[in-house]
């Protein structure tokens, strides 16, 4: 057993009624001196620094209950967070006895998924401020970001369009021709650029494909007001 303990990268820990730990690999959890280590040290002591329990402690809630349980923590001595999982162990007539307790590392994982959502909230904030018309669609024309100037030109809010479909908010036979446009884009793998006009108003229209890897997965609809231009 305690070959298949070492075996295991993250921490595998055993604890009594007591929360005393009777088995532990101590992996992830290096900062713990040898010497606290021995014996049967309580859990709270040697991985939190606590001369009690913790407040919401998962393995007195497997204690009392006897279902498992599985929450995420963050570790006040190192600042990693762990996703960490407790089970109950039933002697023969059925009393839970101990806890096995697997703690799993994803501090790196939270900190790539909360970049991810700071990236996310970043790039929709660039995309909403554009003074020209953009927008963002799936590959099924799936509206999923726009500028303000995109939803005032369409007019609604920006509420109003984020999840609705591209052809669904615009005239029938401007839907027909944009669908087009796009599934080119999506079907060639390149940029399309083309010019058209709304009452007085003229627009340069880009719609660019967006990759993961060799796949189109979004297509990006650019619009810039010529107007100007073409009056001059």
């Amino acid at each position: 057993l305690n070959h298949v303990f070492s075996a295991i990268p993250d921490l595998i820990a055993v604890l009594d009624r007591d929360l005393n730990t009777i088995m532990s690999n101590w992996h992830g959890h290096e900062f713990i001196p040898e010497a606290e280590r021995l014996g049967r040290p309580k859990c709270y002591r040697v991985y939190h620094h606590r001369d009690r329990h913790c407040e919401n402690c998962h393995v007195l809630e497997v204690l009392d209950t006897g279902q498992p349980v599985k929450v995420t923590k963050v570790n006040p001595v190192d600042g990693r967070v762990r996703e960490i999982s407790a089970y109950p162990i039933r002697d023969e007539s059925g009393r839970v006895v101990l806890v096995v307790e697997h703690a799993r590392d994803i501090t790196d994982r939270q900190s790539a998924h909360q970049a991810l959502k700071d990236r996310e909230a970043t790039l929709r904030a660039l995309i909403e401020a554009n003074p020209e018309t953009l927008v963002l669609l799936d590959t099924r024309g799936v509206i999923l970001a726009a500028s303000q100037v995109a939803a005032q030109r369409l007019g609604k809010s920006l509420e109003e369009i984020i999840g609705a479909n591209l052809v669904s908010i615009i005239p029938t036979e401007v839907g027909k021709r944009r669908t087009e446009i796009i599934q080119e884009a999506i079907a060639t793998g390149q940029p399309v650029r083309f010019e058209d006009a709304r009452g007085d108003f003229f627009f340069d229209n880009s719609v660019t494909p967006i990759f993961d890897q060799d796949k189109v997965v979004q297509v990006a609809i650019l619009g810039v007001d010529i107007s100007l231009r073409k009056l001059a």
